[in-house]
């Protein structure tokens, strides 16, 4: 692979690279866009099980009867509710 950059930013690279112990930009340009490929897939959400599933449309499915049933209740109540069983200020 390769990527072109101005000779004004290769020299800065160098200059970062070398101060954080690496002999060349390429060493620490590569080790750089690994980190970020492995943040970049630790941010995927996990796949989930059948039984995850499962549950997860059952509650889905509650929540819905329960707000057609009028059993919901409006946002700034529940978030009021929230933050103070966390001992936050929500407003």
């Amino acid at each position: 692979m390769q990527i072109d950059i101005s000779r004004v930013e290769e020299k800065r690279l160098a200059a970062v690279a070398a101060a954080a112990g690496y002999k060349d930009v390429q060493g620490y340009v590569t080790e750089q866009v690994l980190v970020l490929a492995d943040q970049l897939t630790s941010n995927e959400l996990p796949e989930l099980t059948s039984e995850e599933l499962e549950s997860s449309l059952r509650q889905c499915d509650q929540a819905m009867a329960e707000a057609k049933a009028g059993q919901g209740r409006d946002f700034r109540t529940a978030l009021d509710d929230i933050a103070t069983r966390n001992g936050l200020d929500a407003s």
